[in-house]
Formats: C-alpha cells, structure tokens, sequence
C-alpha cells in the first residue's frame, strides 16, 4: 500500500493539534465580507467573521473550494 494524504477543506474544523497529529492539510473555504473575498484561516480568522457580524449585523457568505485550488493543492502534494 502506498502513502496515504487526508486532506479536506476548512469547513471540516478541525482543531490544530488533530491537524498536527495526523498530518492533515487543508484546503481553504472562500469568505466573502462585504465586497472582499477571503480565504479562510489565511486572510480571514473565525474571530474575525463573527466581529463582522457583531459589528455589522451583517452575516459573511462562503463558497467552496474551486476546482483550480484543489489541483495546486494535490500538485504540490505529489512533490512531496
């Protein structure tokens, strides 16, 4: 059996020590705030996402992974 990669998208939640534990990577989800969009736990932390709603009212939209970030991902994955 050859080498195995769990990998998924930040929606998962995964804490940083599981993450650590079992070398898992993720992939990150897009938060749009307002007319910026983000990526999740790179650009834009959770505790920014619930401030904006505490300061705004107003609720962040995500939308998944696209199909091009996937592809760099697992590329870089195979160099390894």
């Amino acid at each position: 059996m050859g080498n195995v990669k769990i990998a998924a998208d930040t929606v998962c939640d995964l804490s940083e020590e599981l993450k650590q534990r079992y070398d898992i990577s993720t992939v990150p989800l897009y938060v749009t705030k307002g007319d910026k969009t983000l990526r999740d736990g790179i650009e834009i932390s959770q505790k920014e996402v619930f401030e904006h709603y505490r300061t705004t009212g107003k609720l962040c939209s995500t939308s998944a992974v696209n199909i091009e970030d996937f592809s760099q991902f697992f590329k870089e994955q195979l160099k390894e």
